[in-house]
């Protein structure tokens, strides 16, 4: 059974790209570019997420850091990858629960990020 991955990015072209890249090396990717959509998602009873990788600036009042805190509170034991063209999103005190979360500067080369995401489900106990 492949890895499922919760992918919430704003920017419709870098969600396809994205979503696209993981699906072709064989994890099941549900994209969205909204929090109130990955909320509904990762609620779904049919919907067992493995991976959240969300961008840190989602655009309007969304937050990639408050999803994420939604999330892990509902899900604690699944990893979080962020990514943001903001290399300097972590650098709130408010953030500490993410310090040791990975982080993906946009841009960034698609074979790159494919590595973090296979590294960072192989350390995972329990996923898939």
């Amino acid at each position: 059974m492949p890895y499922t991955i919760l992918l919430v990015e704003d920017d419709e072209g870098v969600l396809a790209l994205i979503s696209s890249a993981l699906s072709k090396e064989g994890y099941r990717v549900f994209g969205t570019t909204g929090t109130m959509e990955a909320e509904q998602l990762w609620t779904n009873p049919g919907s067992s997420i493995d991976l959240l990788i969300t961008d840190v600036r989602l655009g309007g009042e969304d937050n990639g850091f408050v999803l994420a805190k939604e999330f892990v509170a509902a899900h604690p034991d699944v990893p979080v990858i962020f990514v943001s063209g903001d290399r300097d999103c972590f650098a709130s005190p408010s953030i500490q629960l993410f310090a040791d979360s990975p982080f993906i500067p946009k841009p960034f080369e698609i074979k790159k990020m494919l590595a973090k995401v296979a590294e960072v489900l192989a350390k995972t106990p329990g996923t898939n």
